[in-house]
């Protein structure tokens, strides 16, 4: 009988090809990599192996046939997996005939745990193209060929053997993995912390120990110290290899004031967890020497250390003192050649090993380099300040000199530089970039104005380098923006300003006037004091509401109004009336938008011209007798040009009925006429003869 493990999903298509199984020389080898991988039986690998040659962990070589064998990994690549956890396995192979189909056959149990073939092994078919690639989850639901934590043999694993072929070359060799499945252990220690320790009160030790887990999980450490400070953590995320944790701890306990002891036990617990909820305890006792009379502990900082000669410097100081005596408190101030200056504070006593505060500010008022040293004593005589409970601290490089200016980069930079709105949401993200430097290492405030509205504000710390500051805005509607910044490191005149514009755009259409009527009360113009209508007729193609101002040209007040009332087309008519008083000619303003910005402008203007006049009728003219002389001679003209017509159009009817033509008449005529010329010479030429 053999387990079935369950299979928790497929990527690829499925088919089945039944292949041979291993000889038994190879059940042999397959035990022999087995006893290699072993260390101890605790020790739980997992790899790559191909079984036929004995290789390490990794990638199994290409075969000499036509089809590679099949290289097989796994997924966690850690050294076994666990009970429940679901594992990938990654499959490549490869055929040199070019256009096959590769055929997968995986066997996710293949031996028994008495090394005979499992004919109840799950199995998956997969085909894919050439080179195949295999993604497959699997879990396992019982450890290794059924056997149980902890291992005794060689038999805790599963054999993984996939076959391949392209229905075409003699089949691959197969591949093998082996893989181990076991239930979760608890961690363990390889080296244990110790288990008791001696130290000086608030002596700095360091403790560490090493701890493992059989399932690679991840481990957190946590350290409880048993003196009331605050407890400690370690991490690690990979733990199957020993992994030293170590803290560093100065044991002080509280003691109360006149407590005799020389001495105060601590009990550490260290506790360490796996994800898993499975812990590991380990306990240390800690012996701590009490001195007598504790010296105080202290520390000295500066806000920050380039400073204005006029800039009163915040200078933090604090003293903790295990009997919590009463503290003396020294500055001294000392430049490169000599001590400027030197003040004495008193604190009075406080609570046992608390920490005691006592903070100045100080002006330097000369430029140069300055050390400021604390000395600090539970003696309240600073005349008494030496020995091993007087101590000091110190602060130097401390520079300095006058405040300069902070540097802003004078061009504001934007990602994109032509932003265009978006179709769907109409807004648009640009981010916005300024280059700041300050050489005194002041914290630098930057105010960003937008152009629509809004603003924020940021700090960075400029120490002397160049920081790139940036800034993304959200616009949500087009336009031209003017993006400003205002940078200042806090001191009065230090604010330096840098802008720019930016132009969004869309790709939204103008409105336009599709049609314009003046409605006069005569043909062309109208009079004065009469209702001139108006008629408009304007498109949006995206319906976008139009702010519509006129302006009539007489020094009236103009009229405005808000068309959003369109049609199915887009479009939408207004109509408006205004009287004109004085006879001219008036340009009437027609201004326009929609109060978008896109690729053309919008906002555009018409001008029409509205005249305004008067009616002039005509006069009637009394004739005299002139006019009438002139009109019969007009008349007579015209009654003797159609009398020559008449006459002319009766002789070409006579001539039409002699069967002449007006040509043959005119000849004819001109012949009588030469004939007569002639009897009339000879008639003279007679005469003279008698």
């Amino acid at each position: 009988m053999s387990c079935a493990p369950v299979r928790r999903g497929v990527l690829s298509q499925v088919g089945r090809r039944d292949l041979g199984d291993l000889n038994g020389f190879s059940k042999r080898l397959i035990l022999i990599a087995s006893a290699l991988l072993m260390v101890s039986p605790f020790l739980m690998v997992t790899g790559i192996m191909d079984l036929t040659t004995g290789q390490s962990p990794g990638e199994i070589p290409a075969s000499t046939l036509s089809i590679t064998t099949p290289t097989i990994q796994t997924s966690p690549s850690r050294e076994h997996v666990l009970v429940g956890e679901q594992v990938t396995f990654y499959i490549n192979a490869t055929s040199d005939i070019v256009g096959t189909t590769l055929n997968f056959t995986i066997y996710f149990d293949y031996y028994l745990a008495d090394g005979s073939v499992n004919p109840d092994s799950p199995v998956v078919h997969v085909t894919t193209g050439n080179p195949g690639a295999v993604e497959e989850y699997y879990t396992y639901y019982t450890v290794g060929n059924c056997t149980t934590y902890p291992v005794e043999d060689d038999d805790s694993y599963y054999v993984i053997r996939v076959e391949v072929d392209d229905g075409v070359s003699p089949p691959a060799a197969p591949g093998y993995l082996l893989l181990w499945v076991f239930d979760n252990t608890a961690p363990y220690f390889t080296l244990a912390p110790p288990a008791s320790l001696s130290v000086d009160w608030g002596e700095e030790v360091a403790v560490s120990f090493t701890v493992a887990d059989y399932d690679d999980d991840p481990l957190e450490a946590v350290w409880d110290f048993g003196d009331g400070t605050p407890l400690g953590a370690n991490s690690t995320d990979a733990s199957l290899l020993p992994v030293t944790f170590t803290q560093v701890h100065a044991w002080a306990p509280v003691v109360d004031p006149g407590d005799a002891a020389e001495s105060y036990l601590c009990v550490a617990e260290i506790e360490v967890a796996d994800d898993q909820g499975n812990l590991l305890y380990a306990t240390m006792e800690v012996m701590v020497t009490l001195p007598h009379n504790y010296s105080p502990v202290g520390a000295i900082s500066v806000e920050k250390k380039l400073v204005d000669p006029t800039e009163a410097l915040p200078v933090y100081a604090s003293v903790r003192d295990l009997e919590g005596d009463a503290i003396t408190w020294t500055y001294e101030v000392r430049n490169d050649t000599e001590v400027r200056d030197l003040l004495v504070y008193h604190t009075p006593a406080s609570t046992p090993n608390s920490t005691v505060w006592n903070n100045i500010t100080y002006t330097f008022g000369i430029i140069g380099n300055y050390t400021i040293t604390l000395y600090f004593s539970d003696a309240v005589d600073p005349a008494l300040q030496t020995g091993a409970h007087n101590k000091s601290v110190s602060v130097s490089g401390i520079i300095c000199s006058n405040n300069s200016l902070p540097y802003v980069h004078n061009w504001i930079m934007a990602v994109p530089e032509s932003p265009e709105l978006n179709e769907t949401t109409w807004t648009t993200e640009v981010m916005f970039y300024i280059d700041i430097a300050d050489a005194d290492g002041d914290s630098v405030t930057i105010v960003w104005d937008f152009g629509d509205g809004s603003s924020t504000v940021t700090n960075t710390s400029a120490d002397g380098a160049l920081v790139r500051c940036s800034q993304l805005h959200v616009y949500d509607a087009a336009g031209t923006y003017n993006v400003s910044t205002v940078a200042t490191d806090g001191w009065a005149g230090h604010e330096v300003l840098r802008w720019r514009t930016i132009n969004v755009t869309s790709n939204n259409t103008a409105p336009t006037i599709v049609s314009f009527d003046i409605l006069h009360t005569n043909r062309s113009y109208s009079m004065p004091g009469s209702s001139v209508g108006f008629v408009i007729v304007f498109m949006d193609r995206e319906f976008d509401p139009i702010n519509l101002t006129i302006e009539f040209g007489d020094d009236t007040d103009g009229m405005s109004f808000y068309l959003n009332d369109f049609n199915e087309t887009g479009c939408v008519e207004v109509t408006f009336n205004h009287t004109y008083d004085v006879v001219g000619e008036y340009s009437l303003y027609i201004n326009f938008t929609d109060n978008l910005f896109g690729t053309a402008s919008h906002d555009a203007q018409w001008v029409a011209l509205v005249s305004i006049d008067v009616y002039v009728p005509d006069v009637l003219r009394v004739w005299d007798i002139w006019d009438y002389v002139g009109l019969a001679l007009v008349f007579g003209l015209v009654a003797s040009l159609i009398g020559l017509m008449v006459m002319n159009q009766r002789k070409r009817k006579a001539l039409d009925r002699m069967g002449l033509t007006w040509e043959e008449y005119s000849i004819r005529k001109g012949e009588l006429r030469t004939s007569q010329t002639d009897l009339d010479v000879k008639g003279d030429e007679g005469g003279d003869a008698r």
